[in-house]
């Protein structure tokens, strides 16, 4: 579909509308946000849209570093916008509080919080960012190095949900002769050509001597990716239909069991959890365990073994939920959940969401999350006490399901489990 060489006034940006119209299934009716720097990259990316004539807005974020540079590339990314009368929306970040900790990985999840609320805000359908062929390239050399597997080798894509990488058709030798050619404004940013930076270093030095040896190693290597990543979709949904992997309540939920019926157990469960963080050696002992309870630990996610069972999500602090309350309505908890309260008992419309009760005067009404030593008396038992615990044990209720349960307590008795049948 793509030429090897832009001579033609046209021919690149008639390869951006064929990609963006026939491997992104992105339309005119679309409504984008571009990520723009100001950079070379995301200034090409912002010429080729507004030339397109898509529907498009510009986000910029302003990270407070270089020593008043960024802000001198906000106002140029604010004075072109204008020029093109094409909505801009800014963000300054505090670079002091980025710095506390991963500077790198801060920046990025500010950054995509920022692009989020733009989006829902304004009812703006993909976001579109200037990653192009070398930056494929170098994120396959860093996860090399960091011994991951086909997943990670391949994690760079074209689209995942709503992000679009429409530059990733191009090399930056060729988003940089278009910008030559076409006279298109970008700020320089001079830590580019610095090695203060892993990403640096691979692209002044291994790509450059890659680049001697094989002259089309981008866009072989970028083609090698590709085909990767089709191995990888084909496993995935034949992973699908095996039956050994689930998803109940935004956990991911393994078949250890089944997993370790494979001939090869520990390398299909280290692709099934790789994502997520975890290592080989990870998988080696999860493989192992029987003991259910047992926690295991990624960067960014959480796994729990539970009866054959393994149950994965995102880490998160353990939040103690309490609210007091005094009439019907619409309670926010301290983790950030919604609970509808109202004083009709109606037993049909009631689950975790919607909680009905019928308050009297003076009653002290408690939605909160479950302690030790909780008592309860289901109705089954005919006004015997059970403790949570030993009624959760019996129903083989896991860990991370308890710390999500609540429990309405009425004049210091537990009336109800939120979240649990009972």
């Amino acid at each position: 579909m793509f030429v090897n060489n832009y001579q033609g006034t046209n021919i690149m940006l008639e390869d951006f509308l064929s990609y963006i119209l026939e491997d992104l299934s992105i339309n005119k009716a679309d409504k984008l946000l571009l990520a723009i720097s100001g950079g070379v990259d995301s200034m090409v990316m912002l010429d080729l849209f507004f030339r397109s004539d898509f529907d498009i807005e510009v986000a910029h974020i302003n990270h407070s570093t270089r020593n008043g540079k960024s802000d001198q590339d906000e106002i140029f990314v604010i004075e072109t916008c204008k020029e093109l009368a094409i909505p801009c929306h800014t963000k300054v970040l505090e670079y002091e509080q980025l710095a506390k900790g991963n500077f790198q990985a801060n920046a990025r999840k500010a950054r995509y919080a920022y692009f989020d609320s733009i989006i829902d805000m304004n009812h703006i359908d993909y976001l579109a960012t200037a990653h192009h062929m070398d930056d494929r390239w170098e994120t396959f050399a860093m996860n090399l190095n960091r011994k991951s597997g086909i997943s990670g080798l391949t994690s760079l894509k074209s689209k995942v949900g709503k992000i679009i990488r429409p530059l990733l058709c191009f090399t930056k030798e060729e988003i940089e002769k278009y910008a030559l050619d076409h006279n298109v404004k970008f700020a320089e940013d001079a830590t580019n050509h610095t090695d203060d930076y892993t990403r640096n270093k691979i692209r002044h030095h291994m790509s450059e001597a890659a680049k001697e040896i094989f002259p089309d190693f981008i866009k072989n290597v970028n083609k090698s990716i590709s085909n990767l990543d089709k191995t990888n979709n084909m496993i995935d949904n034949l992973i699908l239909s095996g039956g050994y992997v689930s998803t109940v309540n935004q956990k991911r939920m393994l078949d250890l069991e089944r997993v370790r019926a494979n001939g090869s157990s520990v390398d299909l469960l280290y692709y099934l959890i790789s994502t997520d963080g975890f290592t080989h050696s990870d998988a080696y002992d999860i493989i192992n365990t029987r003991s259910t309870g047992a926690l295991f630990y990624s960067i960014t996610h959480e796994a729990l073994y539970d009866r054959g069972t393994l149950i994965i999500r995102p880490r998160k602090e353990r939040i103690e939920n309490h609210i007091q309350l005094s009439k019907a309505g619409t309670y926010t908890l301290q983790d950030g959940r919604d609970i509808k309260f109202s004083l009709v008992t109606d037993q049909d419309e009631q689950d975790d969401c919607n909680i009905s009760y019928p308050m009297k005067d003076n009653d002290s009404i408690i939605i909160r999350s479950i302690r030790p030593g909780d008592k309860f008396k289901p109705e089954r038992m005919h006004g015997k006490t059970k403790t949570l615990k030993k009624l959760l044990g019996d129903q083989k209720v896991d860990r991370f399901t308890k710390e999500d349960l609540l429990v309405l307590e009425v004049n210091g008795e537990i009336k109800k489990i939120i979240g649990l049948n009972n």
